[in-house]
């Protein structure tokens, strides 16, 4: 079974050690031996971060920098689109979830469902 990664996930990945462990561990329990994706509203998350790290802090801050390392490993990882058949799979997920997820991690959501991933 395949992964898909969200935006928290991509973070924890890179930024925040206790969360790499318990992510590699999920990630080797559900490896088949597919590529680990990423939804595209994910790198628009990650790159939304960047900017306001730039314009809070600048372009040389530390904090800048780690976000901007964070969206290339996010864009290092195959990323996923929404497809037409997402749109039905969309409403379902909306309509179970009503306002307790973002838009944005329901398309993620959609996407793992149309690729049976995890």
């Amino acid at each position: 079974m395949g992964v898909i990664l969200d935006t928290s996930a991509v973070i924890g990945l890179h930024e925040v050690e206790s969360s790499r462990v318990r992510l590699r561990t999920v990630l080797v329990s559900e490896d088949d031996g597919t590529a680990i994706n990423v939804h595209a509203v994910s790198l628009g998350e990650l790159g939304e971060g960047v900017y306001r790290a730039i314009s809070t802090w600048g372009l040389d801050s530390g904090i800048a920098t780690a976000r901007a390392t964070t969206l290339a490993l996010a864009q290092s990882l195959e990323c996923v689109t929404i497809q037409p058949p997402d749109t039905a799979i969309f409403g379902q997920v909306s309509a179970w979830l009503g306002r307790r997820v973002s838009h944005n991690d329901k398309w993620i959501v959609t996407a793992a469902i149309r690729n049976g991933w995890t």
